[in-house]
């Protein structure tokens, strides 16, 4: 993906539900509606990635800020040091706590292009071990509905979401119709919790 493409993201992104001012969910969730939506569980391996981490209020246009900035610095990073995305870009939410969250945004690289991190574009790995797998397809501004949808199923079934969430953009929103974006959403849980569910 070209970073044109990446910043093209960073400027639609809509907060996920997890924010304190989402807007409230009335009805029923589009993602529990008949033929919607399905819930699956994973089991990941970290992979090497580059990230800027930001830590913001959790108010929407803090968000968008930080993960437009964040991005802007890692177009300039991956242009000087030469350094080759492995994957789509993701967006990695921890520590939200008292109208706070830690916003990590970055791409999955090799171990020798992670080796390049300088300043504030950081070494890591992405998020691993067990989660939960849902699929937004449509414009991020609809991700607070698909965010509420998966948190009701979840606890339906008696899951416990853990304290780390995040994001993959798969879709291209340079050549792909706003109606056709793939979001990936991953939600960490328990190897119990995991069983809950059918598997990816």
């Amino acid at each position: 993906m070209r970073i044109a493409s990446v910043l093209a993201i960073a400027l639609a992104l809509a907060v996920p539900a997890i924010a304190e001012d989402a807007a409230p969910q009335t009805g029923t969730p589009p993602a529990l509606q008949e033929g919607a939506m399905q819930l699956t569980a994973v089991e990941l391996t970290p992979q090497p990635m580059i990230y800027v981490s930001t830590r913001s209020s959790m108010e929407s246009q803090a968000i968008q800020q930080v993960v437009g900035d964040a991005f802007t610095a890692l177009g300039k990073f991956l242009g000087e040091a030469q350094v080759t995305p492995l994957g789509p870009p993701m967006a990695i939410y921890s520590n939200w706590s008292e109208g706070q969250i830690t916003t990590d945004v970055g791409f999955p690289v090799s171990a020798a292009d992670a080796a390049k991190a300088t300043g504030n574009v950081l070494a890591g790995s992405t998020p691993g071990g067990h989660a939960v797998k849902a699929i937004h397809k449509g414009p991020y501004e609809g991700m607070a509905a698909t965010y509420a949808a998966i948190e009701a199923q979840m606890a339906s079934a008696g899951i416990a979401q853990g304290t780390v969430s995040w994001e993959v953009y798969v879709g291209d929103p340079e050549t792909t119709a706003a109606a056709e974006l793939i979001t990936e959403i991953y939600m960490q849980i328990s190897a119990e919790d995991a069983a809950k569910l059918p598997a990816n």
